[in-house]
């Protein structure tokens, strides 16, 4: 089924259909937050939080086969209100002197640093070509994909890896390739950010052609608050 489909399914009330939604824009989402926000644990969180608020405002999304550029949207205000409430805290920590916890073991203040590394040398770039490297990085996104969920056209995203390329140098394109291949999200982010006990939590439900035509039928209203909250899934 394509997005319109899914989306016109969930506002029928079939919530496993936008499982397969959160499934298939995961990557594309959490690459998107890595982008702005450089911290991967951040980046899950506005990932899932953009997953969940576009599940909520579903029946505000005007045009169905749309939901990736309008995905990508809400993804972004949620990365920029974290980004603002960052500087308040940051201004609040120094005000107060706050100390660092103690050191992690060397591994992963080794990792960290490399990340970090990582991360620094992307923040250098543009933000189109951030996203465009980290998407085409991070998950293998095609060329075709990258373009449809940031709603430019393949050669704009070609040209942005290119120049992004040409930007980090071989050497640090080679690294930010390999960090980014290495972190997958955690196995029950689908879950977390979706309805459904898995992934997929089944097939779709199979409509008739007369019943995916939205000015012949009325919607069901996704609920207020999603229906997988407080069960643990």
């Amino acid at each position: 089924m394509n997005d319109a489909q899914l989306v016109e399914a969930c506002l029928e009330g079939d919530h496993r259909a936008y499982a397969v939604l959160v499934n298939r824009y995961r990557y594309p989402v959490f690459g998107l937050c890595l982008s702005y926000v450089k911290d991967f644990d951040v980046a899950e969180d506005a990932a899932q939080e953009a997953l969940i608020a576009a599940y909520l405002k579903l029946e505000s999304l005007p045009e169905p086969q749309k939901f990736g550029p309008w995905l990508r949207t809400i993804a972004a205000n949620q990365c920029r209100m974290w980004l603002r409430r960052q500087r308040r805290q940051v201004a609040f920590d120094e005000e107060m002197a706050v100390v660092d916890p103690a050191p992690s073991p060397a591994e992963q203040v080794l990792s960290r640093e490399r990340r970090q590394r990582v991360l620094a040398a992307v923040s250098r770039l543009s933000r189109p070509q951030q996203q465009a490297v980290v998407l085409f990085y991070l998950e293998g996104l095609s060329l075709k994909r990258i373009a449809a969920f940031l709603d430019v056209a393949v050669p704009t995203v070609e040209q942005r890896l290119y120049r992004a390329r040409r930007n980090l140098k071989e050497e640090m394109t080679t690294m930010v390739k390999e960090n980014l291949q290495e972190h997958r999200l955690p196995e029950d982010f689908t879950q977390e950010a979706g309805p459904g006990s898995g992934p997929v939590a089944g097939a779709p439900v199979a409509r008739s052609p007369q019943s995916l035509q939205p000015h012949r039928r009325r919607r069901a209203r996704p609920p207020r608050s999603p229906p997988w909250f407080g069960l643990g899934l």
